[in-house]
C-alpha cells in the first residue's frame, strides 16, 4: 500500500486507488475503490457481534 494523502491510498498489485469513508467524528465507516475510471461500489466497515453465550465456544 502506499499513501498519497492521509485518506487515499493505492495498492500495486491491484491498481485501485482507495479513500476511506469517515463520520463527522473521524471514525472510518469503509472505503471507495477505483480503477481508472471505474468506480466500484463501496466497502463499508463491519462489526461482528458475538452474543456473550456463544463467547466460550470460541
Amino acid at each position: 500500500m502506499y499513501y498519497t494523502t492521509p485518506t487515499r491510498f493505492f495498492n500495486e498489485e491491484f491498481q485501485a486507488v482507495k479513500e476511506f469513508i469517515k463520520d463527522d467524528k473521524g471514525n472510518i465507516l469503509g472505503y471507495t475503490r477505483t480503477v481508472g475510471d471505474k468506480e466500484f461500489p463501496i466497502a463499508k466497515k463491519s462489526v461482528t457481534w458475538i452474543p456473550s453465550s456463544w463467547q466460550s465456544i470460541f
